[in-house]
């Protein structure tokens, strides 16, 4: 348990952006060195442990991101005073990666002292780049060649009661895409709007537009969410510009209803702006896809939750709208995204993700190493 918590400190008072994960990295290695398990280098900054058992078996990745937010954190949670803060001006772990990182470390010390005890090989992978998917196609790649036959990864969650589990299977977390759309109109004086054409009276119209897409087009039944989180336009009260911009992202559990999403927000932009004598540019990004958890690997990690530290830890959970890119890797392996609780009112933990008050209950991460250990050895001891 000590291990486990200086770790997740260490990790959190030195935190590294998407991209820069430098002394993280080292860290990681210097950590799986000392237990004698081999690693390569992914990417810039990712990296791949590997343990092999006693005799040759199953390949079981166990995945966990690494890269901290551009965020300034607040020194109290919601109680009061955090027992660790980040030493990194305007960088923090508000999403959890410092606990990811500290459990599999964690787990790989463990696991490592029993190598002699199981079949199989467990390969230990620390994603850089997770919040904005820079990490993980490098990831996926070098696992191409691992002959990987499942996957194990989880995400510490502040809307569930600290030490719980959820590993329910089926739709776990959405797909997202990241749109980034300029509307470009004529600018000129204000006091001659008849001589320009408005970019920003033609987004107006557009936004409007959008707020009611997934009401409007999208099956009631089916699960859809569209947000407008940027707007710019403009530069002077008495200046109509020649350019407005916004940005925002949509999310998603079934392709289907993506692909309809898509299709009506790009005609959407593309009629109003013609309407309005606008031209408009759109561009897309995905760093996430749905993650969905194997129903067969979905019972095995119950089981695994019973047995490592009991069935009342066990939870059932709705999906989260959130994104993750270990939608991928279940795309190419079957395998279980767990969702550990850190909600505690007497330590204060339980603000929001992506919060400068978020924080973690550091009792619920015994939890997390123990049901990784025991899931791996279920795992690879099926015949």
């Amino acid at each position: 348990m000590n291990y486990v918590v200086e770790l997740k400190n260490h990790f959190h008072k030195y935190p590294e952006l998407s991209g820069g994960e430098i002394k993280t990295s080292k860290k990681i290695k210097e950590e799986l060195k000392k237990f004698n398990i081999s690693y390569d280098s992914v990417g810039n900054y990712g990296v791949i442990g590997t343990l092999k058992g006693k005799d040759p078996g199953k390949t079981i990745a166990l995945r966990a991101d690494i890269d901290a937010l551009p965020i300034t954190e607040n020194e109290e949670n919601l109680k009061g005073r955090k027992s660790v803060v980040s030493r990194n001006e305007g960088v923090c772990h508000a999403c959890g990666h410092d606990g990811h990182t500290a459990m599999l470390l964690a787990s790989a010390r463990k696991l490592s002292k029993i190598r002699d005890d199981f079949d199989g090989t467990i390969l230990f992978c620390f994603e850089e780049g997770e919040e904005d998917g820079s990490g993980v196609d490098a990831m996926l790649e070098r696992l191409k060649d691992k002959n990987v036959d499942a996957v194990w990864g989880i995400h510490l969650y502040s809307g569930l009661d600290s030490g719980k589990i959820s590993v329910d299977e089926g739709p776990r977390m959405s797909g997202v895409y990241f749109f980034d759309v300029e509307i470009i109109g004529r600018g000129g004086h204000g006091s001659s709007p008849h001589q320009t054409i408005d970019p920003i009276s033609c987004t107006v119209e557009i936004l409007s537009s959008l707020s009611s897409l997934v009401s409007r087009k999208i099956n009631p039944l089916s699960t859809a969410v569209l947000t407008v989180g940027k707007l710019r336009a403009g530069s002077a009260p008495n200046i109509i510009p020649e350019k407005a911009n916004f940005e925002g992202t949509i999310r998603y559990f079934k392709e289907d209803v993506s692909e309809k999403l898509l299709k009506e927000f790009h005609n959407t932009i593309e009629y109003i702006s013609k309407a309005h004598g606008c031209r408009s540019k759109i561009k897309m990004k995905q760093p996430a896809i749905p993650v969905i958890n194997d129903s067969d690997l979905s019972n095995l990690a119950k089981d695994s939750i019973k047995t490592s530290i009991g069935e009342e830890y066990l939870a059932s959970l709705e999906p989260w709208m959130a994104s993750e890119s270990m939608g991928y890797y279940l795309k190419e392996y079957p395998g279980v995204f767990a969702h550990l609780g850190i909600a505690n009112e007497n330590t204060g933990t339980g603000a929001p993700h992506h919060n400068p008050k978020f924080d973690i209950d550091d009792n619920s991460l015994k939890n997390g190493v123990s049901t990784t250990i025991r899931f791996a050895l279920d795992f690879l001891s099926i015949i």
